[in-house]
């Protein structure tokens, strides 16, 4: 049983994904069936991992979890322009913007806690530089 805060699978290699599979004492195969859940179909819960056993779905969900956040506010400006607002690790945020033009789009993805750019009208910017993110994250 785990005690404390479960650990995300999303973000994990297949080597880890076996280790986990170990840990858990499960068969082998069941690491690439769970790394194609995560990365090769679109789910967002443990559940929804059909060729897994319920039994196996509740071991691992005693530890794990997806790992996937949703954005926690969206905003949209005139032109087009969308941020979107997501929990990191210590209460902290991290935002991506989808930044439209006319001949191209651009999309801002964080992949630190904070930021060394300084824009102004990022979010993430302004609590100053934490630390880098996982794959995961």
């Amino acid at each position: 049983m785990q005690s404390g805060p479960k650990k995300a699978l999303f973000g994990l290699t297949l080597s880890q994904i076996d280790d986990v599979v170990r840990e858990l004492d499960l068969p082998k195969y069941i690491a690439k069936q769970i790394a194609d859940w995560l990365y090769k179909k679109d789910i967002t819960d443990i559940d929804q991992m059909t060729n897994l056993s319920k039994k196996v779905r509740d071991k691992l969900s005693e530890s794990f979890e997806m790992g996937l956040s949703l954005p926690v506010n969206v905003q949209e400006s005139k032109d087009g322009t969308k941020k979107y607002l997501y929990p990191a690790l210590n209460g902290k945020f991290i935002e991506t913007a989808y930044i439209p033009d006319r001949e191209r789009h651009t999309l801002c993805v964080s992949s630190q806690v904070g930021c060394k750019m300084g824009c102004l009208f990022c979010m993430t910017a302004k609590q100053g530089f934490q630390g880098s993110l996982s794959a995961g994250a």
